[in-house]
């Protein structure tokens, strides 16, 4: 016992741990308060539309969220992998390029798919989804596919620069936005008005956050160190197309479950279900805030070859995400029906469902950052095999389970998936690179 205290006493000791604990509580503090503005934006929105229009709104809102990552070419997670590690060796001149390069693919994609999803949204609604068509507040999504996908862009960019609260900021802006459109526009022109609301967010973050990085970032005005290997567009794709498969099943591991309820139950429950998986990331709140700042530290320790303070550092940051977590998944659990009432009457019955939701996550927050490793260390292959192999999953089981058990089944297929993916990527994490990110060093003995 006396060894495991002194483990714990000097848990603090390591500088990097130091470090990553004290900005990645900063950025918990601004991710726990844009997390209370997007659960007031839904607490509100939920209120004013019900379980029904939440339904319409969630099903728009996953299919233009698919559509924006499938129009961005994997580019946010190439920005992931390269920023953090071009910067750590100072070649501030390859970041302005490779993040230039990839806002001309993202906004070239970005238009072409836009443009094919307004022609087809009728077709969507009414030929795939067997449903009255929504295809009016669709085409007006459409407008949100370009600038969503430069904010994403420039939230990993930020990232990689450990600009963390600037990168934590971009999004933080639309549920604020949308607040003042539930109160003005929401009870006359009720989804179409939130619908408006979330174009006019997206466009004016997205320019905010142009002028930060062309402007406001000092970083990328200094000079680099030379280097003899070029970055080009082919440097780029090699790293993105893999990143880009990965990109598009992730979202259909979030998307999914709510676009085949559109075909399988009423709007009531897939607007229960949305909830539900807004609630459950509360849980993730502590994991997200600490890979905000690992980002840009793995990535230095790969590029100076440290493995040994890698695993070290990881392993406590993993610790204390899981310590800290633990609290909100009980209180969660245990009050779920409560927390789904806060909505309106209308989603009392989703409790049961985010039960079954905060089991999958807290099993991510437990295995900890084992996804960026993989991509930060360059095994983006890798990381996208395991997100097909549980987006598959994710859809099997729900074809299986929707027409037996319903919006159940959707919750426990999102389950499965996640804690799925997230053990394949801890194997590979230990076959790959020989790192543990479960905090085995409370258990090993000192001399």
């Amino acid at each position: 016992m006396s060894q495991l205290l002194n483990k714990v006493k000097s848990f603090f000791s390591d500088a990097h741990t130091k470090d990553i604990t004290i900005w990645a509580f900063i950025s918990f503090g601004l991710k726990i308060g844009a997390t209370i503005l997007q659960f007031l934006f839904v607490m509100l929105l939920s209120r004013n539309l019900g379980a029904d229009g939440m339904g319409k709104y969630s099903l728009c809102l996953s299919i233009i969220t698919i559509a924006s990552i499938i129009g961005n070419i994997g580019i946010d997670k190439a920005l992931l992998r390269f920023v953090p590690v071009l910067s750590a060796n100072e070649h501030w001149d390859r970041v302005r390029k490779v993040f230039n390069m990839g806002s001309l693919v993202a906004l070239g994609a970005g238009i072409l798919v836009s443009i094919v999803l307004w022609f087809l949204s009728d077709w969507i609604f009414i030929e795939v989804l067997q449903r009255e068509s929504l295809g009016e507040y669709l085409r007006w999504f459409v407008i949100a596919i370009v600038p969503l996908a430069f904010i994403t862009n420039m939230t990993e960019a930020f990232k990689g620069l450990k600009m963390i609260t600037t990168s934590l900021l971009l999004k933080s802006f639309i549920p604020i936005i949308g607040i003042v459109g539930v109160y003005l526009l929401v009870p006359e022109f009720g989804v179409k008005g939130i619908v408006w609301t979330y174009d006019a967010a997206v466009i004016i973050i997205m320019i905010g956050g142009l002028l930060m990085w062309y402007l406001g970032s000092e970083k990328l005005k200094r000079p680099s160190l030379p280097s003899k290997e070029a970055f080009n567009f082919n440097t780029l794709f090699k790293s993105s197309f893999p990143l880009y498969g990965l990109a598009i099943f992730q979202q259909i591991i979030v998307s999914a479950p709510i676009i085949l309820l559109g075909i399988y139950v009423e709007d009531n429950e897939t607007g229960q279900f949305f909830n539900a998986q807004k609630v459950s990331i509360m849980t993730s709140l502590f994991l997200i805030a600490f890979n905000t700042i690992l980002a840009s530290k793995v990535g230095h320790f790969f590029a100076k070859e440290q493995m040994g303070i890698l695993q070290r550092t990881v392993q406590r940051a993993t610790l204390l995400v899981s310590v800290l977590a633990a609290p909100i998944f009980i209180f969660l659990f245990i009050f779920s029906d409560w927390t789904m009432s806060v909505f309106g009457d209308d989603f009392t019955d989703g409790g049961i469902l985010l039960q079954v939701l905060l089991i999958g996550k807290f099993v991510s927050v437990v295995l900890g950052p084992v996804g960026l490793i993989l991509i930060v260390g360059g095994r983006e292959r890798i990381m996208r095999n395991t997100v097909i192999i549980s987006a598959i999953l994710i859809v099997v089981v729900n074809v299986i389970l929707l027409p037996r058990i319903g919006v159940m089944g959707a919750a426990v297929a999102s389950s499965v998936a996640i804690t799925t993916q997230n053990l394949l990527a801890a194997f590979f994490v230990k076959k790959e690179f020989n790192i543990i990110t479960l905090p085995t060093f409370l258990f090993k003995r000192t001399a």
